[in-house]
């Protein structure tokens, strides 16, 4: 009889555990949903990628190689490696994706039921066009797209943090 006390007192601790957990990770999740969705409307945010997926396929570890993408209100900033196919390949232009220059046609709309948000904008480099599309999930971690006319399309995963 007593075991049957003891295995009925182990089963409601246990339940009263995993629903206090449940309850603090709900919490978490809004309190970074609310973070990520201030500096998405304050368009003050900068894109650290870790891996980079080239059209050609495979994924490029970009650990040892710094890499961004800061917005910062209507203007943008990019120093991203390129691993691809150029279709325009001049004298004195650059090797990566980089810019730095004033958006045009910025769009940002959150899709809850994916829980993350779509950021599209489009910005010129010295001797490119591209067409930027950013998928932030509500923690953070992201994928942003790049399309160019100048060179094959390129993805990046990494993080998404506010300016300082």
């Amino acid at each position: 009889m007593k075991t049957i006390y003891l295995l009925f007192a182990f089963i409601i601790l246990t339940s009263i555990t995993i629903s206090a957990q449940k309850n603090k990770s709900d919490s978490d999740s809004t309190a970074v949903d609310q973070g990520i969705k201030n500096i998405i409307e304050s368009r003050e945010y900068e894109f650290n990628g870790t891996f980079a997926h080239p059209t050609s396929g495979g994924q490029i570890d970009l650990f040892s190689t710094p890499n961004y993408l800061i917005v910062n209100g209507d203007s943008a900033s990019a120093d991203l490696p390129f691993y691809g196919e150029a279709y325009v390949a001049g004298y004195g232009q650059e090797n990566g994706i980089v810019f730095d220059n004033k958006i045009k046609e910025y769009k940002s709309e959150d899709q809850a039921k994916k829980k993350q948000f779509k950021i599209s904008f489009q910005v010129s480099g010295k001797s490119d066009n591209f067409h930027i599309y950013l998928f932030i999930s509500y923690n953070g971690y992201a994928t942003l797209s790049i399309n160019s006319n100048n060179k094959a399309p390129i993805s990046y995963v990494g993080k998404v943090k506010g300016l300082k």
